[in-house]
């Protein structure tokens, strides 16, 4: 190959990838114009839609890592670990809250020190106009004031890509559901009957859940974790 078209081609690799990273952000970044402050009173009464990962492998796969089975590959497949207190300052965004943390404490991912904050992407949103909840993959958001240990991972730039507002300190969770853990109230594991869902439950009566999922196995490995969890953060 030529030294010219092998610099052609680096330009339009390196090209496609700041595209790639650039859509992800935007993936993220369409705003639904509805202040999370407007539904945070009502959201009881809300009807939930789960949304599984086999319905939307392609999608998860693009931002989750798959098949974790332990607290250690959580550990090895996470950029940071971290305790965090779920803030209200919270936007609706396409398909997810963009949530404002405060950094408790930093377990993995020096490089965040002296930040007293970070935004999580969390997959969930609320339909305000058909009163319903959506949950990517079984997730259930942070609680306001509620401290959680997380597992994340930060989007990668390429070289050339400049970091814009807060997308620097803006992270997806490692894996969903088992990305965030409950530290105070700890809330319940159990797996919700299926029909329940399909026929209608409201946001009330899965709020204090961990994650919403029919599925026992992926409820007991998500209880095994945070059991794990909770011995080994403090």
């Amino acid at each position: 190959m030529k030294k010219l078209d092998k610099v052609l081609l680096s330009i339009v690799v390196s090209l496609v990838v700041i595209g790639a990273v650039v859509g992800i952000f935007t993936r993220f970044s369409y705003k639904d114009n509805v202040s999370f402050s407007r539904i945070s009173n009502d959201i009881d009464d809300y009807k939930i839609v789960v949304g599984d990962v086999d319905s939307d492998r392609a999608f998860y796969k693009s931002f989750y890592v798959e098949n974790i089975k332990s607290l250690s590959d959580l550990e090895l497949k996470s950029d940071y670990i971290l305790k965090v207190r779920a803030e209200d300052d919270r936007k609706t965004l396409n398909n997810t809250l963009y949530t404002k943390v405060n950094v408790v404490k930093i377990y993995k991912g020096n490089d965040l020190k002296g930040k007293n904050y970070v935004y999580i992407y969390e997959p969930c949103f609320f339909d305000v106009y058909n009163k319903t909840f959506y949950s990517q993959w079984g997730y259930n958001f942070m609680h306001s004031n509620d401290e959680y240990i997380v597992f994340l991972r930060k989007i990668k730039a390429p070289q050339g890509y400049h970091y814009k507002n807060n997308e620097g300190i803006s992270f997806l969770f490692t894996s969903v559901p088992y990305g965030k853990y409950k530290l105070k109230d700890i809330g319940e594991v159990i797996a919700v009957d299926e029909k329940k869902i399909n026929q209608g439950l409201k946001y009330g009566d899965v709020k204090d859940l961990d994650i919403i999922t029919s599925d026992s196995d992926i409820a007991n490995r998500y209880e095994s974790i945070k059991n794990e969890v909770l011995r080994k953060y403090k």
